[in-house]
């Protein structure tokens, strides 16, 4: 049962249309799209081309040498190895790939009436884009739900229990890197827009590192003591914005 569902998500269809650009009729309004943002369109192109021509195939190929599939852990092992190293790529990409489409939206009228007639046609389902630009994650992080089904049912005494459980923790394994590769970008785009507000006094503090991360920011007020003549004091306080990353605390106040 759960070698079917595998194939049955793996054939869930792929609406290429929607996520490359415009149709040809539109092609000409739609141009500026698909030149600048072609980057967008390879990395959803190559994650489409290894699940359909490559993945699914194999399992498709399988089914076909008998309805009743035996096992499909061998086929999942070897692409989860080999093959799904875009889809890591794509969803480090993720948060650029969403910002782009609201940055088009948001500036380009011309974009959003070709946008919204695509994702009006019948092969797009009504769908939205945004809808198929998450689908690879969707799809990648549902592979170790689906080898757990097919790990509980399966006898632990077998010898597709061991092949499923090693298909099982290569899928985990790629799935973590999705989300690390995610969460990395993710860091590091916050760093560039926290570089790109501060101002140094001295001299630039090189934020921006792959190896660093905010922990917590947020005001405070800060106090001070002044002498005021030879035997008194006084007590003064200013509100202070801070910046705690893993490795060093960056303190900051408004500019007058």
């Amino acid at each position: 049962m759960g070698g079917y569902e595998i194939i049955k998500e793996a054939d869930r269809p792929v609406h290429k249309r929607s996520v490359r650009g415009p149709p040809q009729d539109h092609h000409r309004e739609g141009s500026m799209w698909v030149v600048d943002h072609s980057q967008h369109c390879s990395d959803t192109d190559v994650v489409v081309w290894v699940w359909r021509s490559m993945f699914f195939k194999e399992l498709e190929d399988r089914h076909q040498q008998n309805i009743v599939i035996d096992d499909i852990s061998d086929i999942v092992v070897r692409h989860a190895k080999s093959n799904f190293e875009p889809y890591v790529t794509y969803c480090s990409n993720e948060v650029y790939q969403q910002r782009t489409l609201q940055r088009l939206l948001s500036k380009s009228p011309s974009f959003k009436e070709v946008l919204s007639r695509i994702e009006a046609d019948p092969e797009c389902r009504n769908l939205p884009m945004c809808s198929f630009l998450i689908l690879p994650m969707q799809r990648v992080t549902r592979l170790p739900l689906l080898l757990d089904t097919i790990c509980q049912k399966t006898p632990k005494d077998s010898t597709q229990y061991e092949e499923c459980t090693k298909a099982l923790h290569c899928v985990s394994k790629l799935v973590r890197k999705c989300n690390e590769g995610a969460r990395t970008m993710e860091r590091t785009e916050m760093m560039y827009t926290i570089n790109s507000q501060l101002e140094f006094k001295i001299k630039p503090f090189p934020l921006v590192s792959s190896s660093r991360w905010m922990v917590k920011r947020g005001e405070l007020t800060a106090y001070s003591e002044e002498k005021n003549g030879i035997f008194s004091k006084r007590t003064s306080r200013q509100q202070v914005y801070f910046f705690l990353f893993n490795d060093v605390l960056i303190i900051t106040r408004k500019k007058r």
